[in-house]
């Protein structure tokens, strides 16, 4: 209500100070940006919150009305705001933390360095906003019961009735159709005993006999001849994983557990090679979440202590393995008590040996490669 500017200035200097709600501050100061030029210490109220931490609590919406007022009343005094508008940039631009207030900063700033008068037209604007005197809803529109009638029309676009813009003859058809489609009476036809006897069922339903075949899908819709489709099966049993980390076993556990545990089984197996470093079996074992507790060889007999977890189970599987490096033969021992995941261990042990045994004439630099690229592809599936 910019009427009642004159009326509310000589209060705004003396009460500013007693004023602390965020909402009443933002008021203010869009009142003291806006009218500013008619009240003498509007750029000084307004310095007294620019010097305000723009990180605080609760400091953000002031700053955001502050910005633009100041800016506001440097156009209309120029003078007493170009260092109170300088300072307030500065330390929104080096200072602020919020993303949003810091970009309003730099593009008041780069507005005002590129084109005074542009800044000013776009800060500022054109026109002032217009008095308003009453509320649209408060206002009497006896259009407004038409429009509300004729709703779903380009009416409501148009905020006049449709015999403001169509053609009088038009008008007057479409209220016709509207009379008759409201007088209309539809009355139910009752058909006769001869005809309910001819009327079809309500719902055809066609079973499809045992003989009836799928259609084939031994192509895609590509015609890329991959091979018959294979639904996938939704109720399978989880595949069989281990742990990606070594079990939490000490080697007395481990030592413990060997001796009291009898089932066991066994996997032989001849290499192509043996690698001159044992550690390298060890760390290829690595990769199929095989862990090492301890290794070592005398008089050209290799042994590894290794162990592992299911991942579903949590049983725990010790492995005996012994590598002549003379006969390059491999024997190895599994025991656990979980005998159903004894044997499918015994399976995976065996594929990471057969592993073992194709990449044992590998160089240490091949090898180092490899494993970085199976850590990438674990790391990848595990996302």
């Amino acid at each position: 209500y910019p009427q009642f500017i004159d009326e509310v200035m000589p209060f705004v200097q003396d009460l500013h100070n007693l004023i602390t709600k965020g909402e009443a501050k933002v008021a203010l100061i869009w009142i003291l940006g806006e009218f500013g030029e008619k009240i003498p210490a509007a750029p000084y109220i307004l310095e007294n919150y620019a010097v305000m931490p723009p990180n605080e609590p609760g400091s953000l919406e002031v700053f955001y009305a502050l910005i633009t007022a100041i800016t506001k009343l440097f156009f209309a005094r120029p003078r007493e705001c170009q260092q109170i508008l300088g300072n307030l940039l500065k330390q929104l631009i080096m200072g602020c933390e919020n993303a949003d207030l810091k970009a309003r900063a730099l593009l008041y700033y780069n507005l005002l360095q590129t084109n005074i008068d542009v800044a000013k037209e776009i800060i500022v604007g054109r026109e002032k906003v217009a008095a308003i005197d009453a509320f649209y809803e408060d206002e009497e529109n006896e259009n407004d019961e038409k429009i509300a009638k004729e709703f779903n029309t380009f009416s409501v676009i148009y905020q006049s009735p449709q015999e403001k813009f169509l053609k009088k003859q038009l008008v007057q058809k479409m209220h016709q159709e509207e009379l008759e489609n409201e007088t209309k009476e539809v009355k139910p036809q009752t058909p006769s005993p001869i005809e309910e006897k001819k009327q079809p069922p309500l719902v055809e339903v066609n079973i499809p006999t045992a003989t009836s075949t799928a259609p084939s899908v031994s192509k895609d819709l590509l015609d890329l001849d991959i091979g018959e489709y294979q639904s996938p099966d939704l109720y399978a049993a989880p595949s069989f994983e281990l742990i990606d980390s070594p079990p939490a076993v000490e080697s007395s556990t481990y030592q413990q557990s060997w001796m009291e545990i009898s089932n066991s089984d066994t996997v032989t197996a001849t290499l192509k090679s043996v690698p001159e470093n044992i550690g390298d079996i060890d760390t290829l074992m690595q990769s199929k979440r095989i862990y090492c507790m301890a290794l070592g060889e005398k008089d050209g007999l290799i042994k590894y202590y290794f162990y592992a977890q299911a991942m579903i189970s949590k049983a725990l599987f010790f492995i005996e393995t012994q590598i002549n490096r003379k006969t390059k033969a491999l024997q190895t021992v599994i025991k656990s008590n979980n005998e159903g995941d004894r044997a499918k261990f015994k399976q995976l042990y065996t594929e990471a040996v057969s592993y073992t045994h194709l990449r044992a004439h590998e160089t240490r630099e091949d090898l180092v490669c490899r494993l970085l690229l199976e850590k990438k592809k674990q790391t990848k599936y595990k996302q």
